[in-house]
């Protein structure tokens, strides 16, 4: 199975158990999110369960911040611009969706 795929598999599977919580990493443990990109991929997929494709196109581009292990993926604004964005949280650890909202 390829990486993409399984990170689809696991964008899918975090979005049904959006209630869990991002385990903490053990020493021997390699995180399965490593890169802002993938955690962009990941959650992509659960925003549009609830955006239209070309409504999250206006976001772009989407940036991700690490904290701890869980990856906070959040849209961009123009300059000067008020309002929210598209922002999902994912964990580092199982690649899980823990939480999709839109800012205010």
């Amino acid at each position: 199975m390829s990486k993409s795929a399984l990170l689809i598999i696991l964008a899918m599977i975090g979005t049904a158990n959006a209630d869990s919580t991002c385990p903490e990493t053990e020493p021997h443990q390699t995180m399965l999110v490593t890169s802002a990109s993938q955690a962009i991929k990941i959650a992509k997929i659960s925003m549009l369960e609830i955006s239209q494709a070309d409504y999250l196109a206006g976001f772009e581009p989407f940036m991700a911040e690490q904290s701890n292990n869980i990856w906070h993926v959040y849209g961009s604004l123009p300059p000067d611009t008020l309002g929210g964005t598209p922002e999902s949280k994912v964990c580092a650890t199982t690649g899980e969706v823990l939480d999709t909202y839109h800012s205010q």
